[in-house]
């Protein structure tokens, strides 16, 4: 942060008026004029202009450079906004050992699957990490807050986490303390960041993933704030994450961080949600920035980049907040392709993309609505989901 220093106004009374001068931190990065230079002459250093592959399309895919490579021995462990959950999925879907999307015996009821893992902030994700990895933190069953009559909730668990009895919600929360200590067996973590709207219980000092219940807030209501997070909280709090994967980790565990393009679905900061978004996302994308380029074994992979440029129906589903399966695997194809080995390079839904973007640019060539181009590629996006599945169970034979 820039460091304030005083000096008082001559042109005013020192009395009423102070002058702040700022003197700035150091820079993010710095480049000779050489390297600056150089660094023009990629492609990808130019804004992307109509009909440049992969640039300015459907699904808009960054140039990456990656620090380090997927093994194809390598298990997964994949936390944080929704979005996390869908990439998760299409890792596993391609080959990988995923550990939060293992089989578990609440798929099917009322525990909502593998969404139990769901932490739409930093600061409670931080706190999962450090109850499944540091042996001097424990969770404590003091955050649930009653909703009703024998019916209580978990705030820092999911919205799967509320409306049961106690010995419910307790099966449930040491249900997900077991699948997230798998972290210890993770080699790649990948964390998606959400938002910045974080509700605090001041009782017990300890940052929530959900809004508290009405009741509880209508019962204590000193207990509860929310609060938005700053630049420097996000990057402490990812900071915390990276420091107990690097000391209960596996050895040479590796981070891959991302910001989920899932929007607002509301603020509750009295203000438009547009507004807030953009800010939310914003900030945390800067944090992000600063972490990838601390640490060698961290990398950033652009899917809010690639979705918030992309192409309307495309990339998002009717509710105009949340991915289209059809994005999700375009982009993680991209990821795989540039992190993964050769035998993930070339499956049915590395191809997907391409033959989507082929038959958009002959569509739109010739004169067809954007309606039919988006109702066909859905099409070949099911075949191709299809002829996947007959792949998948010709490699289990």
């Amino acid at each position: 942060m820039p460091v304030e220093e005083d000096h008082a106004s001559t042109a005013f009374a020192p009395s009423l008026f102070t002058l702040k001068r700022f003197v700035p931190a150091m820079s993010l990065q710095e480049f000779s004029s050489q390297a600056a230079l150089s660094n023009l002459k990629s492609r990808s250093a130019i804004w992307p202009q109509r009909g440049l592959k992969n640039r300015k399309g459907l699904l808009p895919l960054a140039e990456v450079k990656p620090r380090f490579r997927f093994q194809k021995d390598d298990s997964f462990f994949c936390m944080g906004s929704c979005f996390a959950q869908h990439v998760g999925a299409v890792i596993a879907n391609r080959g990988y050992s995923v550990l939060t999307h293992r089989l578990n015996p609440y798929a099917e009821g009322d525990w909502g699957g593998s969404n139990h893992l769901i932490r739409y902030n930093i600061l409670a994700l931080r706190n999962e990490f450090k109850w499944a990895l540091d042996p001097g933190a424990a969770y404590s069953e003091a955050v649930w807050v009653e909703e009703g009559s024998g019916v209580w909730m978990d705030p820092t668990g999911h919205y799967h986490h509320s409306g049961f009895a106690r010995d419910r919600l307790a099966q449930m929360r040491q249900f997900t303390l077991a699948v997230t200590r798998t972290l210890q067996q993770a080699k790649v973590v990948v964390v998606t960041l959400g938002l910045v709207e974080v509700w605090y219980d001041k009782k017990l000092s300890l940052d929530l993933n959900l809004q508290p219940s009405r009741a509880a807030m209508r019962a204590e209501p000193d207990r509860f704030v929310l609060r938005v997070l700053s630049y420097e909280e996000i990057l402490a709090a990812l900071e915390d994450i990276h420091g107990l994967l690097s000391r209960f980790g596996q050895p040479g565990v590796r981070m891959l961080l991302t910001t989920s393009p899932v929007p607002l679905q509301s603020t509750y900061r009295g203000q438009d949600v547009l507004v807030a978004n953009m800010y939310s996302k914003s900030v945390q994308r800067a944090a992000a920035e600063a972490f990838v380029l601390r640490h060698g074994d961290v990398d950033y992979f652009p899917s809010y980049e690639a979705i918030t440029m992309g192409m309307g129906d495309f990339v998002w589903k009717d509710d105009q907040r949340h991915v289209t399966e059809m994005a999700v695997d375009g982009i993680m194809t991209h990821v795989l392709r540039n992190y993964g080995d050769e035998l993930i390079q070339e499956t049915p839904g590395g191809v997907s993309l391409r033959n989507m973007e082929a038959e958009f640019n002959a569509l739109h060539a010739q004169g067809v609505n954007l309606a039919g181009m988006i109702a066909l590629l859905k099409k070949q996006q099911a075949e191709i989901a299809v002829l996947k599945g007959q792949l998948a169970s010709l490699n289990a034979a």
